[in-house]
């Protein structure tokens, strides 16, 4: 096998290597540190395998959500931990309370990756925004391991990855014995960990190769925050962290985000979780408040299951989507996108970044210089309004 789908398409997401029967496909990251699928040719029969589970290949059936809801953990503790309303962990306390196993992504040992949570006292390692591609290795197997055993399973990923376990699921033909629940992330882009372990490195220098603690979002807002030896080392907020600059501008994605065809209304999972932008009227505070979308039959039963651990407000599908631009089109390519793809691996990082955020940061400065006229704040908050 020469190819397994065409290289801008690929997300990485690991059914391939997952299904080889002779183990021959190794995911290795490219120039930028993305993981790519890497055929050994000597061992490949050519059983074709690998092409019929990309998702890429086929064609992916998607559906329009049943009902939306807005919501909260209705534990004060709980929503307070969780950079939105806590829904995902509300549902994998459930899953695992009733002997059933979650999949998700941590923040571990340097890296972020899935990792399977049996016990209630590890969900807390899933909390959190991760704005990085997580590492799944061979979580696909693992998940269909525990279907054989009979255990009921929820799985959290990025809608690529979660497609990419339903197509692995399919493609196995398994008789589960167990239950599983597809549950995806309303998803921006993905940067590698590579670019991410490298801008670690730019602002904390040589103590980014020691152990370190990361967070993406707080209390306060989008926030980088670095804990070196449980002691706050790096701090800074969006548009001032680079990292967090390029992330929200699609200028670290993966290729593919761009022409992501998950990007819509029509979802592949159960229930699909997300902040709830765009909230209309309300009778609460507006702030870590998330959207659910239910859209399968399963998905229902689930939420169901957990009205009295929620704070359910139903609200239109269209609100929902209408709100949140990647319910409706894929990131947008950063305007210097293909320079500090050019950049990165012949200057490096820092060189790479600083020379494509340079036209943002001027009008940034710019922007704050004359907010400080009195004059100037009454015309911009007059025109914002």
């Amino acid at each position: 096998m020469k190819e397994i789908c065409t290289y801008e398409k690929c997300t990485g997401c690991t059914a391939c290597a997952n299904i080889c029967p002779k183990s021959c496909i190794r995911m290795e990251p490219d120039q930028y540190g993305f993981l790519r699928p890497v055929i050994n040719p000597v061992a490949c029969i050519d059983c074709g395998l690998c092409v019929k589970v990309c998702p890429n290949n086929g064609i992916i059936e998607k559906k329009y959500p049943r009902v939306a809801y807005a919501a909260w953990s209705l534990d004060d503790k709980d929503r307070e931990t969780s950079t939105s309303g806590g829904v995902s962990s509300v549902l994998s306390s459930l899953v695992v309370n009733n002997g059933g196993v979650v999949y998700g992504a941590a923040f571990q040992n340097g890296c972020v990756e899935h990792i399977r949570v049996s016990q209630p006292r590890e969900l807390h390692k899933l909390k959190g925004s991760k704005y990085v591609q997580s590492n799944l290795t061979n979580v696909y197997t693992l998940v269909v391991q525990d279907l054989l055993e009979g255990r009921s399973v929820l799985f959290w990923g990025t809608p690529c990855q979660t497609m990419g376990l339903k197509s692995f699921i399919n493609n196995k033909r398994i008789k589960e014995l167990g239950d599983i629940i597809y549950g995806d992330i309303i998803c921006h882009g993905v940067p590698s960990q590579k670019i991410l372990n490298d801008h670690i490195k730019s602002v904390i220098g040589a103590k980014g190769k020691e152990s370190y603690s990361l967070s993406f979002r707080d209390r306060d807002g989008y926030f980088l925050t670095i804990r070196h030896n449980d002691k706050l080392f790096y701090r800074k907020g969006f548009p001032q962290d680079k990292y967090l600059n390029g992330f929200q501008y699609g200028l670290f994605h993966r290729e593919c985000c761009f022409e992501c065809q998950y990007a819509s209304g029509e979802r592949i999972s159960d229930v699909t979780i997300g902040d709830f932008w765009g909230l209309g009227e309300t009778t609460y505070p507006k702030k870590k408040v998330s959207v659910v979308l239910c859209n399968t039959a399963k998905g229902v039963k689930l939420i169901d299951s957990v009205r009295d651990k929620l704070f359910l407000e139903e609200r239109s599908i269209q609100e929902a989507i209408q709100g949140n631009s990647q319910l409706q089109h894929p990131s947008r390519k950063h305007e210097f996108y293909n320079f500090f793809h050019w950049a990165y691996p012949n200057l490096g990082y820092r060189m790479a970044v600083n020379c494509s955020l340079l036209k943002f940061y001027l009008k940034y400065f710019i922007f704050r210089t004359l907010y400080r006229n009195r004059r100037f704040q009454v015309w911009y908050n007059k025109k914002r309004a």
